[in-house]
């Protein structure tokens, strides 16, 4: 089959909606919300969300489709509690924080190899 028979041109790079913010939530708001069909990379979580187009009595949801460790010096877990289903790594006092989807966290100290 000849993809340009079925009106597929594969040189032609689909429009991907896509927007950069630097947290998820301010003022206790999620700013996820304003980017509907959009792909969303929160930079402070180092994590890529999908947020959907909201429908009928709907409103936009996000859904994390790609979220990577965090490596943070000196992290101070008394000031910084965000997380959810992520790990900081803090290798400078040996210690990664693991945290679960409701954001409580386990401390696990780290030894050098």
């Amino acid at each position: 089959m000849n993809p340009a028979s079925c009106g597929i041109d594969l040189c032609k790079i689909p429009d991907i909606p896509h927007a950069v913010v630097d947290t998820r939530y301010e003022d206790g708001k999620d700013l996820l919300r304003k980017y509907p069909g959009a792909y969303v990379t929160v930079r402070d979580e180092n994590a890529v969300y999908h947020v959907s187009k909201p429908g009928y009595n709907c409103l936009p949801n996000a859904v994390s489709v790609s979220r990577n460790p965090i490596y943070r010096d000196n992290y101070d877990l008394a000031h910084d509690k965000r997380y959810k289903m992520n790990t900081v790594y803090d290798f400078l006092n040996n210690k990664a924080y693991v945290f679960d989807n409701n954001g409580d966290v386990r401390v696990i100290t780290l030894e050098a190899a």
